[in-house]
């Protein structure tokens, strides 16, 4: 579930090698206050080259991808990234 979601970015935040990641969340209740926390502990691998997300089908809304957009922002050396939140609660007017 989402609430999970943010302790396992804690975790994930803690492995400082990690240059690759490939994780896949897709049909599961994960809002954006929970991706905002996943992307803080992501913005902790300062080693992260290639970064593969799927959030397809959960409740993201637009509130905190922010917060999400400004952990995974501390990844310098991120080359790639692939990012799926196709259908979910996200608005265009967040996104400006």
């Amino acid at each position: 579930t989402g609430k999970h979601l943010s302790r396992f970015g804690e975790g994930i935040g803690q492995c400082f090698r990690l240059e690759r990641l490939d994780l896949n969340f897709w049909n599961n209740q994960m809002t954006g206050e929970h991706l905002g926390q996943f992307g803080k502990g992501v913005g902790k691998c300062l080693r992260l080259t290639s970064l593969i997300l799927n959030f397809w089908n959960n409740q993201i809304t637009g509130e905190h991808l922010g917060h999400f957009g400004e952990g995974i922002g501390q990844c310098s050396r991120l080359a790639s990234l692939d990012l799926n939140l196709g259908k979910n609660q996200i608005i265009s007017e967040v996104l400006g």
